[in-house]
């Protein structure tokens, strides 16, 4: 499993198809009421990948501590495209998202 800027933008897209997926009429009450309910289960799955990705890239506590924080930024980035709080298309959103996780984590590992 690799963690890299291309995974990453695979990462925030598959959330963003998560939540586009329902072809429903009421986009806003879908956002609103069913999307909470959505979130645990998309972080937990975001945290298990990351688990398994940054294993070979920092300690055990920091794969911990780093998949949990990456997994709400990636889990974020999607909601607010989602949820129509960006300008940005998803491949936009992806992208930024991408680039701040990995610029953040490279810093951290090089301390």
């Amino acid at each position: 499993m690799a963690f890299n800027q291309e995974s990453l933008i695979q990462l925030v897209l598959a959330i963003c198809d998560f939540y586009q997926q329902p072809n429903v009429d009421c986009r806003i009450s879908y956002i609103t009421l069913v999307v909470p309910q959505l979130q645990d289960r998309a972080i937990s799955e975001l945290k298990a990948y990351l688990l398994k990705a940054l294993h070979s890239h920092c300690s055990e506590d920091e794969v911990v501590l780093y998949s949990a924080i990456i997994a709400q930024m990636i889990h974020e980035g999607a909601s607010q495209w989602a949820s129509g709080n960006t300008a940005l298309d998803k491949e936009g959103i992806a992208k930024k998202v991408a680039l701040f996780v990995l610029n953040g984590f490279h810093y951290l590992i090089l301390e």
